[in-house]
């Protein structure tokens, strides 16, 4: 991806970089789910890619969430 997206998704939890990783579960991020959506907006237009709510199926990591952003900006 042209930007880290580590960075960014650190940056749109307003959560310094070096408590995430890849691997960090996205329900182990203590956020409700409002918070997450307002998070995957912000990604959306920083990326200028459009999610959708399959695009989303089987998600389980920030590694995972980064892989389908990849798929969507490729497709």
């Amino acid at each position: 991806m042209a930007a880290d997206f580590l960075t960014l998704f650190a940056a749109a939890l307003h959560r310094p970089l070096s408590s995430l990783d890849r691997t960090t579960a996205l329900t182990d991020l203590g956020v409700d789910s409002f918070d997450l959506v307002d998070v995957l907006v912000a990604l959306q237009e920083e990326l200028g890619v459009r999610m959708f709510q399959e695009d989303l199926q089987g998600v389980v990591t920030v590694g995972d969430l980064e892989a389908a952003f990849q798929r969507r900006q490729e497709g």
